[in-house]
């Protein structure tokens, strides 16, 4: 079960470029899983501005359609609809309140509303939240967010942290970000995300975690996919 909480907490890339096509890997950097493609549209000197990201499969089918709205660059409203499961999500930032709809492949849907905390986001907004925050990680600093879970309508709690342990071979010189869940017990049984920063510039260059796509198995369910991708 705990597994399951962060099956939806993956990683809408952050680039600077109005437009980006990029190839989404196994964790050992092996094999291929997708393709990606985002567009950065309506930008304005006041924030407000719309994202979109569609993910490939191998064969060029579509499996991942998201889109993000911000006000003030900040996300206001995030959809997604994972194709392959014929399955979509909406999630709205309206001040102190948090809106989730779900429907499902059946077309039923359900609705959730939830307070906002500080530092409440969207899986779209993380990139930019590290990069925004990394003075204080390199400083030691343990920050606190929650990401707002799609399919699970309801927000996770998460902790971002310096780490030297790195799990694999890195790039160097590079600063390894640790994102983990809050919760001690979830901790225990839910593998940490990591992201590779360059420690001059503070952007993060590489990142490996859970990815919006699914691997459909022989028994035709659905199965999870960590992955591996560059983000500049």
């Amino acid at each position: 079960m705990f597994k399951k909480i962060l099956t939806s907490i993956f990683f809408l890339l952050y680039v600077q470029n109005s437009f980006a096509s990029k190839q989404i890997f196994s964790l050992d950097e092996k094999t291929l899983l997708a393709e990606y493609e985002r567009f950065d549209t309506n930008n304005s000197d006041n924030g407000s501005y719309i994202i979109k990201t569609k993910y490939w499969g191998t064969n060029k089918e579509l499996l991942v359609e998201e889109e993000g709205h911000f006000e003030n660059n900040i996300l206001k409203k995030y959809s997604i609809h994972q194709l392959q499961q014929n399955k979509q999500g909406e999630i709205l930032f309206n001040g102190d309140l948090i809106l989730f709809k779900f429907t499902d492949s059946s077309n039923k849907s359900k609705n959730a509303t939830e307070v906002a905390k500080p530092s409440t986001m969207a899986p779209l907004a993380l990139i930019k939240f590290i990069e925004n925050n990394m003075e204080q990680l390199k400083k030691g600093a343990t920050i606190p967010l929650r990401i707002a879970v799609w399919d699970r309508l309801e927000t996770v709690g998460m902790e971002l942290s310096l780490t030297k342990e790195a799990p694999y071979k890195t790039p160097n010189p590079t600063l390894l970000i640790k994102m983990k869940p809050s919760a001690f017990i979830i901790a225990q049984l839910v593998d940490p995300f990591f992201f590779e920063v360059d420690p001059q510039t503070n952007l993060v260059k590489r990142m490996r975690g859970r990815l919006p796509i699914k691997e459909k198995q022989k028994n035709n369910k659905w199965k999870d996919l960590d992955g591996f991708l560059v983000t500049r």
